[in-house]
């Protein structure tokens, strides 16, 4: 309710959708990695964890998942995570990828990571 005392709508959150995991990605053990669209449909959360496969280990700059259409961001972007592998980037193309490298095993937690999609 506002504060002339109207109501306004509640903005929508969308379903969790899944990601294309990259070619040495696995999903991790503690939730499914998915994204949804929040506020309307003018920001995207990311939940889940990503695991490099046993033997593998993931380059800086190679693709760690993509994003299906309608939850990119309309430039790349780099989300307020760090840790020994760097910052996640999201490009506009839906690909997300680390600043640095992630060895056999590793894990990228995506919970909580949120960004605009307008």
């Amino acid at each position: 309710r506002t504060a002339a005392g109207t109501w306004e709508a509640v903005p929508t959150v969308g379903a969790w959708t899944a990601l294309t995991l990259g070619a040495k990605i696995e999903a991790g053990t503690i939730q499914t990695p998915r994204v949804r669209a929040e506020q309307g449909d003018t920001s995207a959360r990311l939940r889940g964890s990503l695991v490099v496969q046993s033997g593998q280990e993931l380059k800086g700059g190679e693709t760690l998942a993509t994003l299906p259409v309608g939850f990119r961001p309309p430039a790349t972007i780099v989300l307020p995570q760090q840790g020994t592998a760097g910052f996640p980037l999201v490009a506009s193309t839906g690909e997300i990828e680390m600043t640095g490298n992630v060895p056999s095993k590793g894990t990228v937690f995506l919970d909580g990571l949120t960004f605009n999609l307008t």
